[in-house]
């Protein structure tokens, strides 16, 4: 929303799709000094004044990991995990947005996902797998954005390499595997793969203590609640439990 002095353009929608660093820019032309050549918006004068139907032919939003760790965030918020809040190496989605697709691409290895926005408003149907021309084309216009913006290599790579796909493999787990836990400030019981990184989280001042060790299978008939960590994502363990019956049954 904009609020112009003297009501000028009051009650007017604008349709286009606009970004945050639109901002700046804008505000720059209204005050009638020069817009710099080096940043990322552009200015809605040609919007809010009609001689442009469109500044942008798609919008990015996401977000970059805080280089804390999971545990870090978790005793600081006092929140339940969000499942992408994690290490200082993970890499969240990014989301690329036209007038009618949104594209939430994934880094490789993870599930994408794709919404039709005029006939699914609510983005609650993954069309990816029928439409994978609609994705290529916008994960390419995301390669060409975060590329244009000087994007660091390693913050480029994981939206390039591999296929986008929006089935969901499952995390790398069996009943036998070995897991190193904790438990935090409100007792729950908190797994990591291995002894380094449950070590890592092991802190008095966030309330939390290392609590040991054994396999999967073990914990999942003694701990119910507990939350598993893996590949950057954590995990409830009765969903990994379900997971593997599944397996199991195929």
């Amino acid at each position: 929303m904009m609020r112009l002095p003297g009501a000028e353009c009051a009650g007017q929608r604008v349709p286009a799709l606009v970004q945050p660093p639109d901002v700046l820019p804008t505000l720059l032309e209204f005050l009638e000094v020069p817009v710099p050549k080096n940043i990322h918006g552009r200015s809605l004068w040609p919007l809010i004044e009609g001689q442009a139907e469109r500044v942008h032919d798609f919008a990015f939003s996401g977000r970059w990991a805080e280089p804390l760790s999971s545990m870090t965030l978790y005793a600081k918020s006092g929140q339940a995990f969000d499942g992408w809040a994690g290490s200082s190496t993970a890499t969240d989605p990014l989301t690329v947005t036209d007038e009618r697709w949104a594209l939430v691409c994934a880094p490789s290895g993870q599930a994408s996902e794709l919404f039709d926005l005029e006939r699914d408003p609510e983005q609650l149907h993954n069309v990816l797998g029928s439409k994978p021309d609609v994705a290529t084309r916008m994960r390419r216009a995301l390669l060409s954005f975060l590329e244009n913006a000087e994007a660091k290599p390693d913050r480029v790579a994981p939206f390039r390499d591999g296929p986008l796909s929006g089935k969901r493999g499952g995390p790398a787990i069996a009943y036998h595997t070995r897991l190193f836990f904790l438990r935090d400030k409100e007792d729950r019981l908190i797994a990591y793969a291995s002894q380094a990184e449950r070590d890592r989280n092991v802190a008095p001042a966030w309330g939390t203590r290392p609590a040991g060790e054994s396999t999967f299978g073990d914990l999942a008939e003694r701990e119910p609640e507990a939350l598993i960590y893996l590949e950057m994502q954590f995990y409830d363990i009765h969903d990994l439990t379900s997971e593997l019956a599944k397996r199991a049954a195929a």
